[in-house]
């Protein structure tokens, strides 16, 4: 099967119209059809309810998703192909959780410039499930993400703690419990919603708010919503916010995770981390 028969495929599926697609990928409806028949012949079933082309039957539903995850993946390949290219080998696509982006990101991106001058780096942030959903579908070069256990080589390793205004009672304690904070607002996140601790669970479910993104989550905070759970490097240097330690000691491991063929450049910039982390 030919790469452009599926895009032939998403586009007709797109426009329910042989003779909207034609126009869009500036072929003729004829031959169109013709791609669509050949595809279908390949596949050995129809992927249209009718000849009108305007409604999928349930395997073609099936084959749109998994054409157009394989048409964006061809395509990724191709852009970082051109890219690397252009950037003699040297365009990266960096994904990290929030904190590793705000405290370790721009030394390490700053050294590597440094040291690489004329390299290209796309920077993302996002929470772990995202990033590593980002790499499985090439669409990141290198990630830094969070495991509850410990990975081979972790980055770093950082404890648990509850996050709350600096001027909250509790803000003084050395240490607190579940129990500590049962009674206080919950403003729970995905680290806590992917927890198997039964702890957090309950937390999690208690929470008034549940809040995906970490710039939103300390708003939140700071507005004096609840409290929630962080590790400790997304609050380092917030002076208006305290972090206490759980005191069940909780921890999370951040790693580098690459594609199974890094690029030489993926490489360096995953040395380059491991060195700045000492």
């Amino acid at each position: 099967m030919k790469l452009e028969s599926f895009r032939v495929f998403i586009a007709v599926a797109d426009a329910q119209s042989l003779v909207l697609a034609a126009k869009q990928l500036n072929k003729t409806p004829s031959g169109l059809s013709m791609a669509l028949k050949n595809l279908e012949t390949q596949i050995g079933a129809p992927l249209f309810a009718s000849e009108r082309k305007n409604q999928l039957t349930a395997l073609g539903q099936w084959v749109l998703t998994r054409a157009r995850h394989d048409v964006a993946q061809f395509d990724a390949t191709v852009r970082g192909i051109h890219d690397q290219v252009q950037t003699q080998g040297q365009a990266l696509r960096i994904g990290a959780v929030p904190s590793v982006m705000v405290h370790v990101m721009p030394s390490v991106v700053a050294a590597y410039l440094a040291a690489h001058p004329g390299s290209h780096i796309e920077i993302h942030d996002g929470d772990s499930l995202e990033l590593q959903r980002a790499l499985e579908r090439d669409e990141m070069d290198l990630v830094v993400r969070s495991h509850v256990d410990a990975p081979p080589s972790p980055l770093l390793r950082e404890r648990l703690g509850w996050v709350m205004p600096a001027s909250h009672p509790l803000a003084g304690a050395s240490m607190l419990e579940w129990s500590d904070v049962r009674a206080t607002p919950g403003l729970s996140n995905r680290l806590c919603q992917q927890s198997g601790r039964e702890w957090m669970q309950s937390f999690d479910r208690s929470a008034a708010l549940r809040i995906h993104n970490t710039a939103s989550l300390l708003a939140m905070v700071r507005a004096g919503l609840g409290m929630t759970l962080l590790p400790e490097l997304a609050v380092l240097g917030l002076v208006d916010l305290a972090f206490v330690p759980c005191a069940e000691p909780e921890w999370r491991y951040l790693a580098v995770h690459t594609q199974a063929l890094p690029s030489p450049a993926v490489q360096e910039f995953a040395a380059a981390l491991h060195r700045y982390m000492g």
